[in-house]
């Protein structure tokens, strides 16, 4: 088993379309964090498997389309050894439609899919041989149900690394939980992928990990963020809890603590095992908004 990382910095000039909330009234005044393209590649079972997270609202059909025709041309990858995922910052470059972009994002856009490439090839050229620690936690404190208080929500926290087979050095830690990034409201004009880089930046200060890439998937998140009426978030109605970069910090903090105790209970995984993937679009039914006298 074999397994190698990147990260890219994608951030967008200023006063570039932000993307993820209509209330949102100007462009982007400067940078809070910078975004990033991170890829793993992985070498298991005599497949290839690669997964490239990005700091974005999501990802265009357009966009999936072109990189994945590149993906499979430079490297000889098969759509369904391919993940591509947006962590959902509501704070990135408008790409997906819902705000009408400018001519910064159109430019910005243009140069995206090498720079997701460009972090495969960096990663695939660092594999090395590996094994992984695996474990899980519980997370009910972050996540709510933000259609029914006390609804539904997944609470399970994943963590996985990838470390060199002759030290304690981490190549890759690999988070997944399901959370809408949107700690920040429709009032911040500043560049950011929220919770995630403070998550990102509190497992690096630890030193087995510091020179390590972490990638950060978001899980069932449709129905859960930390808190608050969606609906009334997206029309700029009040919320009776705190947004901004502090509790975005917070908020990344605890998340990264969870990786960190998940993986050092978790199990070791030495040699290879089957895998299996598959690849498939398909079209849900989308709800239709209330009316605003009705929220």
């Amino acid at each position: 088993m074999k397994a190698g990382a990147a990260s890219v910095c994608i951030t967008p000039p200023i006063g570039v379309v932000l993307e993820g909330y209509a209330s949102r009234k100007d462009v982007a005044h400067g940078v809070h964090d910078d975004l990033y393209v991170s890829s793993l590649w992985v070498e298991i079972d005599n497949r290839i498997l690669v997964f490239s997270s990005l700091d974005v609202l999501g990802i265009p059909n357009t966009l999936d389309s072109v990189v994945r025709k590149k993906v499979s041309k430079r490297f000889e990858i098969s759509p369904e050894n391919f993940m591509l995922a947006a962590t959902h910052t509501h704070s990135g470059p408008a790409l997906l439609g819902l705000q009408e972009g400018n001519h910064l994002n159109e430019v910005w856009l243009k140069l995206l899919p090498e720079y997701i490439v460009g972090s495969i090839e960096m990663a695939k050229r660092t594999a090395e041989d590996c094994f992984m620690t695996i474990g899980s936690a519980r997370e009910s404190e972050i996540g709510k149900n933000r259609r029914k208080v006390g609804g539904p929500i997944d609470s399970t926290l994943t963590a996985t690394a990838f470390w060199k087979r002759d030290s304690r050095t981490c190549i890759a830690i690999v988070v997944n939980y399901g959370c809408h990034a949107t700690v920040l409201d429709h009032t911040n004009l500043y560049i950011s992928s929220d919770f995630i880089s403070p998550l990102r930046e509190t497992i690096l200060r630890i030193k087995e990990f510091e020179s390590s890439t972490v990638l950060f998937f978001n899980g069932a998140e449709g129905n859960v963020n930390i808190g608050y009426s969606a609906e009334r978030s997206a029309l700029g109605m009040p919320v009776k809890i705190q947004r901004n970069f502090e509790m975005a910090v917070k908020v990344g903090k605890v998340l990264a603590l969870d990786a960190l105790l998940a993986l050092e209970k978790g199990a070791r995984v030495e040699e290879e095992f089957p895998t299996f993937s598959f690849y498939r679009k398909i079209r849900v039914p989308v709800r239709k908004p209330r009316d605003v006298e009705k929220i």
